[in-house]
Order: structure tokens, then C-alpha cells, then sequence
């Protein structure tokens, strides 16, 4: 088990531990936020991932930290994994212990080695695509009912822990972690161009092969689309993609403001997305957004601030409509975008998981 080099001097006891899956840079960037006002210790699952970039896990961690395993998160040996885990939690001490997923089995460990009052789940799954029914349904019925408090994304997220029969505290902390805020100052404001934007894995619950069929419907021609990432779908969408869409690769995040810069409108056609980090990433640089109705942000950041449109990811007409109407009205969502408070965001997220420490109920 390979350790941060200060394990065998871990403080006595924490005011919150987290067991996470990976050290991605929005979860560091919260623990680092979280640890300015509490002490701190995150447990890591993996180091790397094979679906990730480097720059996924990149970042300064001043916070208490451990791997449980060495190398990917989903090459690890779960029963391994899950029996070091027990032996560290039987020797901590903690105010507060959370989770950030109910379906893996270092999870239930963590909620059934620890008191229940002491258990949070920072949920980040939503009604949307979250099975219900069945032995999955059961599962996390019984998982809820080790849980002391709920720690949800958003308004979706609460669903979801409602329709499991959850009866504790849930509070919304609007997000996920924190992505890195470069800074909008440098952001150029300029008029509608035509120009969308999809940023993220090329892989098929992101839905990019009816997002390329709708840029190539009739009329879509006066509209250029550029895909930001790297997946498996890379070669296939390649082969589809039409004299207005642009395949672009992977770009480093300290590069990706000029990105965002360079276009009008983000996309984001998802079947299933639970949050969608880079919805806040494109709302922060000032882009409308046009989600599908299946990501988990898009009640609680795109909507509610007018900011862009939801829909049906099956539909063609229902995205093309969507395009039509924030190409008309760019100005009006563009100003909307632009409105949003993320510093005011930000320190509300941090402020409920140190509130869910000290005991107070986050307004």
C-alpha cells in the first residue's frame, strides 16, 4: 500500500475524513478550501486513472492525504482495498466521514465501520440515472439507512435521496468540488459568431453521434462545432463529422480558457451525467449553455439563472430548436451567463461541508 510519505504521523483525530475515489483537481481544490477552516484527511482509492488525463489528478494538496492503491482507480483490488481501508478507519478518530458513491464496496465499509450519526454521503448521482428498481433499488434503501446526513449537488440529487427513503438532513451544496477559476478578466466579450463547444471524454454516454447528426441537418451549415477530448468514440465521430465540426483532442486545462474564449455556446448532449463540471466551467468563461435534460446540473445552474436551455437528448428537432433559439437571443443568455456569482457559489460549498462538521445547519 503505498502511503503519503507522512502517514505514520496522521493527526489523532480529524474533523473530517473523506474517502474519495480519485485525487481529481475540483476534489482537491474543495478539501484544500474545507482545510483552510478544519483538519482535514482524504483517502484516496487510486492515484491515476486509465479513462482520465494527467491533468485530471493534478494539484497541491494541502490537506492530510493516503492512497489505499497504487496505480488506477479501476484496476485496484476491491477486496483488498476495502480490507486496508477497515484497518486505517479502526484506528481514526473523526467528527465526520464521507462517501461519494454508494456502489462501490470501500463505501460500505466506511459506513459500516463508523457510527451512523458521523456518516455523509456528498451525493453526487441523480434521480436521472439512478436505478430505482431491483436488487440496485434495495441496495441503496439499505445504504441510506447508515447515513446521517446528505450532502447533494443539487435539486436532482435531493430527488434521488427522497425516492430511496432517506429521512435525514439533506442539504444542497451546488456542485461537485471546485473547478479552477483562471481568470475572466482575460475573456474576450464579442457577438454571436455561430461557433458551439463540447469539452469532454469522445465515449457513448456523452451522446456525440447525435450531436454530429444534428450539425449536419439542413440550415446547421451557417453553425461550426468544435469538440474538445480524447475517448474511444475518437475514429467513429472523426469519420461522421461534417466540414463544420472541428475535432480538436485533448487540451490542457492551464489552455482551456482560450478555448472557451474562441466560442459562443457550450453543448452538452449527455444520455447520463450526474453533475457536469464543465457546465460551471463554460457558464464561469460566459457561455451560454444548451444541456440535455439528463444532465444533473441543469436545473440548478443553467435554468434557474437563465443561462441556457435543457433538452431532449433523443430529440433532434428538440436540440436544433434550442440552437435556434440562443443563436437568436445570444445576448440575453450570454448576459445571464455572465451574471453568475461563482465566488458566492464557491464559498457556499465550502461552508455547508463546515457546517456539517461543527453541527450548524447550512442556510
Amino acid at each position: 500500500m503505498k502511503l503519503h510519505s507522512f502517514s505514520s504521523q496522521l493527526r489523532h483525530e480529524y474533523d473530517f475524513v473523506f474517502v474519495s475515489h480519485l485525487p481529481s483537481f475540483y476534489k482537491i481544490n474543495l478539501f484544500n478550501a474545507i482545510a483552510k477552516n478544519a483538519s482535514v484527511l482524504a483517502i484516496f482509492l487510486g492515484e491515476t486513472s486509465h479513462e482520465r488525463t494527467a491533468d485530471f489528478v493534478k494539484g497541491e494538496k494541502h490537506f492530510d492525504y493516503l492512497y489505499l492503491n497504487s496505480g488506477d482507480f479501476e484496476r485496484r483490488s476491491r477486496w483488498g482495498s476495502g480490507w486496508r481501508l477497515w484497518r486505517i478507519l479502526r484506528k481514526l478518530k473523526y467528527k465526520k466521514i464521507g462517501v461519494g458513491a454508494w456502489d462501490l464496496l470501500e463505501s460500505w465499509v466506511t459506513v459500516l465501520c463508523s457510527p451512523k450519526h458521523k456518516n455523509v454521503i456528498a451525493q453526487e448521482s441523480s434521480i436521472f440515472e439512478s436505478e430505482l428498481n431491483g436488487w440496485k433499488g434495495q441496495l441503496k434503501r439499505l445504504f441510506s439507512k447508515r447515513l446521517g446526513l446528505a450532502l447533494v449537488s443539487g435539486e436532482p440529487h435531493a430527488q434521488l435521496m427522497r425516492a430511496v427513503g432517506f429521512c435525514g438532513n439533506v442539504v444542497v451544496t451546488g456542485g461537485v468540488g471546485l473547478a479552477n477559476r483562471a481568470a475572466r478578466a482575460a475573456q474576450v466579450h464579442r457577438g454571436f459568431s455561430g461557433r458551439f463547444l463540447y469539452v469532454g471524454r469522445l465515449s457513448p454516454e456523452k451522446n456525440l453521434h447525435f450531436l454530429l447528426r444534428v450539425f449536419a441537418l439542413s440550415g446547421m451549415d451557417k453553425f461550426h462545432l468544435t469538440l474538445v477530448g480524447n475517448g474511444p468514440e475518437r475514429e467513429s465521430l472523426l469519420a461522421l463529422a461534417g466540414e463544420n465540426v472541428t475535432i480538436a483532442g485533448h487540451v490542457p486545462n492551464e489552455k482551456i480558457l482560450e478555448v472557451y474564449a474562441s466560442n459562443d455556446v457550450f453543448i452538452l448532449p449527455s444520455l447520463s451525467e450526474p453533475w457536469g463540471l464543465v457546465v460551471e466551467e463554460a457558464l464561469y468563461y460566459g457561455l451560454p449553455v444548451l444541456a440535455s435534460s439528463k444532465v444533473g446540473s441543469v436545473e440548478d445552474l443553467v435554468l434557474s439563472n437563465g443561462a441556457g436551455l435543457a433538452f431532449d437528448p433523443l430529440s433532434e428537432d428538440s436540440l436544433q430548436q434550442a440552437i435556434q433559439i440562443v443563436a437568436g437571443q445570444y445576448e440575453k443568455y450570454a448576459n445571464a451567463a455572465r451574471a453568475i456569482d461563482f465566488s458566492n457559489r464557491d464559498a457556499n460549498q465550502v461552508q455547508v461541508y463546515i457546517d456539517a462538521v461543527y453541527g450548524r445547519r447550512a442556510q
